[in-house]
């Protein structure tokens, strides 16, 4: 479904658009401007100002675009959200205005910038009359006025106690029957986030920094309960993080880096904080934090009580999302201690958590098999087998789980020059992966006087299966195989198998294989549709990197004479750069 000004909102991620139409409503669209048809830029007040790209072709959205890191990671944002209620309202004033004004660029005046025409030669004191009498009748304006003023004292004396107080008034202030809406909290918080932003801008790191703990003293603890009740996340404690994050890659004195780790431990021990997303934001900024030997021990010690909380070391039993956490914390440790150069420690704590973690129990394998301790690589292959090892109470399918872990017997055969477990691993892992790692390996180990006949078999079990090409095309082309891949290649003239094997084949069959590529190619066109058109020009172009210019020349006036009824193919055809 193609995504447009009237979809957009039902298509993309449902909580984002809730905080992007919030965004718009609240005026964080400092600037929109269609700059030219179908072309807009905006500048969106975020944790920073960010600029935004909106590119439409009528309704359509070919493209949009945002410099903030929510975008990077997601391809959308609540930013380019906002942008497009903006750009949509926009739109629908446009269509309902006078025939005159339509057809021209528009450069939209946000909300500030109307304000700020109206309030041009207004006095003060009927401004302070009209504040009065608008409050009265107006609770969330009252707020929102007596936030800011107390936001501006508490910034102009800079004290940590402070900006608690002005994050509780926030919260009072965003209560409805007792009950905290969510909606208005996140527009009562953002002032105060913006605030803090402005003080990492201006390198007052330790401002920010009281800012920072503020949100998160006063925030953190309601964060479960804003999200049983309202399924909507007030995403100020995330930013706040993300700006603890930010301050961390700045050139910061040492004590206030130490105060910074200091904290970030205290967070990562928070029971509130535990099992949400910002428990593991705050483990990789440990992490950042930690630039010398006794803050790297601090971490492995945190690290220690967290694996042993997720699985208690007399625990055979848990969950998949704790054994997903458990994995996430033995990386986190095997990191540090590479950092430290403790290598054994590394060997040691993989060996020990072989039983929980498949990856784990990979890379032991791999190293015992390196070292040519074949005992105990076998060991851990069988117990894998036999499912003794697993922990959870789950369904496993034991054809899948010996694929996954025989293919070590075969390295172990190679390592003992096992030569009948050799050629049995070798066949059976090349029929189950068609792999041609095992082809090589098969092929190398049997004896040259019975290779003929073993190929055949593989042949013949191969043209069984509508899905060999690949692999039956590779061996061919390894056997020098031509006739029989041109063979293969006819019962199976497909576009992206005939792209594939033509630098091998326009040698030896150059006029029969472009025959195939040109019948394949017009059964193409016959979709009529625009990727279909762009697809046949990237095979004719393709062609011409394999030097058939003239072939190309040709086949370009044969299809000019028979699509001379379809203008969007002959321009494509353009494109083609004989």
């Amino acid at each position: 479904m193609p995504l447009t000004l009237k979809n957009f909102d039902q298509v993309e991620d449902s909580e984002t658009n809730e905080r992007g139409l919030q965004y718009y409503k609240d005026g964080a669209i400092s600037s929109l401007e269609e700059v030219e048809n179908g072309q807009w830029d905006a500048s969106v007040m975020g944790a920073q100002l960010y600029s935004v790209g909106v590119n439409l072709k009528k309704l359509k959205i070919n493209a949009a675009g945002c410099d903030c890191p929510a975008f990077a990671q997601n391809n959308y944002c609540k930013h380019v959200a906002a942008v497009l209620y903006a750009i949509r309202d926009n739109l629908a004033k446009a269509e309902s205005a006078p025939k005159s004004a339509k057809g021209k660029k528009s450069k939209v005046k946000t909300s500030s910038q109307l304000l700020h025409d109206a309030l041009h030669g207004v006095e003060a004191n009927d401004l302070k009359i009209f504040i009065e009498s608008y409050a009265t009748h107006h609770k969330d304006f009252t707020n929102d006025v007596l936030l800011y003023f107390k936001l501006q004292s508490v910034v102009n004396e800079t004290s940590q106690e402070g900006f608690i107080e002005v994050v509780k008034t926030a919260v009072d202030s965003s209560k409805i029957k007792s009950e905290i809406d969510s909606d208005l909290l996140a527009r009562h918080l953002q002032p105060i986030l913006m605030q803090a932003q402005k003080y990492v801008n201006d390198s007052n790191y330790l401002e920010a920094f009281y800012v920072i703990k503020a949100i998160i003293e006063v925030i953190s603890p309601l964060l479960k309960s804003l999200n049983y009740i309202f399924k909507v996340d007030t995403n100020a404690v995330t930013e706040s993080i993300d700006l603890i994050e930010k301050i961390s890659g700045f050139n910061i004195p040492p004590m206030f880096r130490d105060e910074l780790f200091d904290y970030c431990i205290a967070l990562a021990e928070r029971q509130d904080l535990i099992d949400t997303d910002y428990d593991r934001r705050i483990d990789p900024l440990l992490l950042r934090l930690a630039n010398d030997p006794k803050r790297k021990e601090q971490i492995l010690d945190l690290i220690d009580r967290k694996l042993d909380q997720l699985i208690p070391s007399d625990s055979r039993h848990t969950t998949t999302t704790k054994l997903n956490k458990h994995l996430i914390y033995i990386q986190y440790k095997i990191e540090l201690l590479r950092e430290l150069h403790r290598e054994k420690d590394i060997e040691k704590l993989i060996k020990d958590n072989i039983y929980y973690h498949d990856e784990l129990a990979h890379i032991a394998i791999r190293q015992l098999i390196k070292d040519k301790d074949v005992a105990y690589a076998k060991q851990i292959i069988e117990d894998k087998l036999d499912g003794n090892t697993i922990i959870l109470d789950i369904y496993l399918n034991k054809e899948r789980e010996a694929l996954k872990w025989e293919p070590y017997f075969l390295d172990i055969a190679i390592l003992e020059n096992d030569l009948p477990n050799i050629l049995l691993y070798a066949e059976k892992f090349f029929k189950s992966f068609q792999d041609i790692r095992y082809y090589d390996i098969l092929k190398q180990y049997t004896p040259a006087d019975k290779w003929h006949k073993k190929f055949e078999e593989i042949e013949s079990s191969l043209f069984r299966k509508h899905y060999s090409f690949g692999i039956l095309a590779t061996i061919y082309i390894r056997e020098s195989k031509l006739r029989d891949l041109y063979e293969l290649l006819k019962k199976h003239a497909f576009l992206s198998n005939i792209h594939d094997t033509l630098p091998i084949l326009l040698p030896a069959y150059k006029t029969e294989v472009l025959n195939l590529y040109n019948k394949a190619i017009i059964s193409l066109l016959g979709h009529g549709t625009a990727s279909a058109y762009k697809e046949a020009i990237e095979h004719l172009n393709y062609l011409l990197t394999l030097g058939q210019k003239e072939t190309v020349h040709d086949w370009i006036e044969t299809f000019k004479s028979i699509y001379s009824n379809r203008p969007r193919f002959l321009k494509e055809l353009k494109n083609v750069k004989i």
